[in-house]
């Protein structure tokens, strides 16, 4: 990917489980949109692989956000909503 061009994604997540926001390694992101289906429970945390922070939970996503991701700082949308859901990111390549 090259700067400037748009990382995105929709997965599905079971309940309990995460998707890691986590670009390869030397790439840096800035997310502007972790999209959840409306009424599902999801909590976003700031990780490093070994140590987690819990930043914010909602109940449809975070949208119009400007978060930096690295490869050894990432972040992590955890479903809570006790069934599988698809859950999604998007925002652009800056290294």
């Amino acid at each position: 990917m090259a700067i400037g061009d748009v990382t995105i994604a929709l997965s599905p997540v079971a309940t309990g489980a995460y998707l890691d926001i986590r670009p390869g390694s030397g790439v840096e992101w800035v997310i502007h949109n972790i999209l959840a289906p409306i009424g599902t429970a999801v909590e976003l945390y700031l990780s490093n692989g070994t140590n987690e922070i819990k930043v914010d939970e909602h109940s449809a996503g975070f949208v119009d956000v400007h978060f930096h991701c690295t490869n050894s700082i990432y972040y992590r949308i955890k479903n809570v909503s006790g069934a599988t859901a698809y859950l999604g990111y998007d925002g652009v390549v800056t290294k």
